[in-house]
């Protein structure tokens, strides 16, 4: 059909402002391309978990990432 489409998952220590400080995230998605194209395309869901004492107002919710993009350096 003319697609790739990549899992990805990711975890790792992410930083707020300075009011919360680190945390931890969590995340995983699909990213894709049109093959022989230079669009590319993703959608990745994760959450985020900060010091719960500081009442981070997302502490564990879900969040969602859309990606549209266009590499202006493919040939």
């Amino acid at each position: 059909m003319g697609l790739t489409v990549t899992p990805i998952l990711s975890a790792g220590l992410s930083m707020s402002d300075a009011k919360y400080g680190t945390g931890f995230s969590v995340a995983s998605g699909l990213i894709g391309s049109v093959v022989d194209s230079p669009i590319h395309f993703g959608l990745v869901a994760g959450t985020d978990w900060y010091s719960r004492s500081l009442q981070y107002l997302y502490y564990g919710k879900l969040w969602l990432a859309v990606e549209v993009g266009y590499n202006f350096s493919q040939q």
